[in-house]
Parts: structure tokens; sequence; C-alpha cells
């Protein structure tokens, strides 16, 4: 999905419910536990539904916040160690070491208009092969 058609879904959405809508699908990921691999107090790492790449993962904020400079010291330790979970459960499901392409979704500006947004991560790894990695082609 696009970042503006995001964007736009995330807005509709909070002006109708007054809710992010990412918050609102994180809880039903954690009520189902269909999707997770690795939670923490403050993070989520789960495949979303809408997954395209294989093997596409997001680890989203528990507490709903707008971007990352709102996480308090101790968040920024337990995004560190789901990023720590999820790369390390990678490497021993493809037994190598994998590049990682990762995106940090922040609202488009900063300020009062952002009520609707929930930042969030997103790791699909560089699946090419076990054995052929993008950077050794560098």
């Amino acid at each position: 999905m696009s970042r503006d058609k995001n964007n736009t879904q995330q807005q509709a959405y909070y002006d109708k419910n007054k809710r992010s809508l990412l918050g609102d699908y994180l809880k039903q990921e954690l009520e189902q536990q269909e999707r997770i691999i690795y939670a923490n107090d403050a993070f989520v790492v789960f495949i979303p539904l809408w997954a395209i790449w294989p093997f596409e993962t997001m680890i989203v904020t528990k507490r709903v916040q707008k971007h990352i400079l709102e996480m308090a010291d101790s968040e920024a330790q337990l995004f560190a160690e789901a990023i720590s979970v999820i790369t390390k459960t990678y490497d021993k499901l493809f037994n190598t070491l994998f590049p990682y392409s990762s995106g940090i979704h922040h609202p488009t500006t900063n300020g009062e208009n952002n009520k609707h947004w929930h930042w969030h991560e997103f790791y699909p790894p560089l699946l090419r092969s076990s054995t052929v990695k993008i950077y050794d082609r560098l």
C-alpha cells in the first residue's frame, strides 16, 4: 500500500473511531495469537495479514505512539530486543546470516494532524537464496 493511501486509510479510521487503526488491528492479533512471533512489554513482532513479501514481519508498539521519539528509554531497549529476536530467528531459520531491509513508518509531518498515526517497522529478509547474499554482489 502506498504511503499516501496508508495515511489516508489510517486518518479515515481515526476520524470514525477516534482510535488508531493499527492499534485496533494489533489488539485482534494479540487476541487470536495466530501470527505472533514474539512479544515483550512494549512491542509485538508478527506476520501481518496483508504480508506480500516472503517471511515479512512487522514490529509494532503496544502503546500507540506517533513517532519513534515518543519511546521511553526502557521501550528503546525493548525495541532493540524485538529487532534482535526477529533477525536471529531469520538467521536460524535459513541457517545463514541474512541482510535485512527495514523501514520505520512515521507520519508524513509532525504535529496535531497526526493523531491517527501509529509508527511501526517492517522486516522482509532479502531472500534470494541462503548462499547468494545481495551484498556479496556489490
